[in-house]
């Protein structure tokens, strides 16, 4: 009895020849797109799928461009950008909930979005005051210019701006509206896994990452801990449902209509195959 990803196969064709697809996504995708590839691969031979992980406007430029075939997003395309590029196409393909993370050790096990604001800002500088050890609050946060700079800011009402120059960059927070920036300076990365490996080093850390990089570290017994927000901790049932409110969308991005091989590959990551496999990285799949 075959099964429904030989199917696929089927439908699609096993191509002879090389047939090569280039990627250029957001980080906070290419996980996924790097799993559902070897898996493809290994039932499509001479196809591969292959490219690097950037920015989500990074991404647009280079489909644009035609540098890339298939692009990645976690934000969806805006009304500007749409209206200027109609044949620009994006595909649902999973859901991503940004969770705030800190250190095993730490005592805390949760936060109100009201106290993740004051923990960026640096209105709450020491962890005692949530609960936790008597040490210093030393949040981490990602470059200004990724995307999950803007959703992080954008989903807990908080304003920021980098200072300093070099080793000495750092971020500033302050709550939407206010006068003055907060005392905190955020630690930058340009990678959320350097991130999370700061908070592995220094327990008194707390950074914020996509669910499934977070999730699949935490799962390989990494000393690290998602924290409930409001009450309601990051799981699969809680992200699709909504009631883990920090969520935003994992999408595909093309140009014009896909055909042959890429056709086949946003066919496979869509299908139920597809979706086990993102499963299996520790990523939400769409809700079915």
């Amino acid at each position: 009895m075959r099964t429904p990803f030989l199917l696929l196969c089927l439908a699609g064709g096993l191509l002879a020849s090389e047939d090569k697809i280039v990627f250029r996504g957001s980080v906070a995708v290419k996980p996924i797109v790097d799993a559902c590839a070897k898996a493809f691969a290994a039932a499509h031979q001479g196809v591969t799928v292959s490219g690097s992980g950037s920015t989500s406007d990074v991404s647009i430029q280079a489909v644009l461009s035609g540098e890339a075939q298939l692009g990645a997003l976690v934000k969806d395309l805006t009304a500007e950008q749409k209206a200027a590029n109609p044949d620009l196409r994006t595909i649902p393909v999973a859901i991503d909930g940004l969770v705030l993370v800190v250190n095993a050790t730490n005592p805390v096990i949760g936060v109100s979005k009201g106290q993740v604001v004051e923990l960026f800002s640096g209105t709450i500088a020491n962890w005692k005051e949530v609960g936790g050890a008597d040490a210093a609050v030393l949040p981490v946060v990602r470059m200004k210019s990724f995307a999950s700079s803007a959703f992080f800011g954008a989903s807990f009402g908080l304003e920021y701006e980098e200072t300093g120059e070099g080793a000495a960059k750092r971020m500033q927070h302050r709550a939407k509206g206010a006068a003055a920036w907060g005392d905190a300076r955020a630690q930058i990365t340009d990678d959320h896994q350097k991130g999370l490996a700061k908070v592995i080093t220094a327990p008194e850390s707390i950074t914020y990452a996509p669910y499934g990089i977070a999730k699949a570290m935490v799962t390989k017994g990494v000393a690290l801990k998602l924290l409930a927000l409001d009450g309601v901790e990051a799981t699969p049932a809680t992200i699709q449902g909504g009631t883990y409110t920090v969520t935003r969308p994992c999408l595909l991005l093309v140009k014009g209509e896909p055909a042959g091989a890429l056709k086949d590959f946003i066919a496979f990551m869509t299908s139920a195959d597809g979706q086990k496999v993102i499963e299996g990285c520790d990523f939400v799949p769409l809700a079915k």
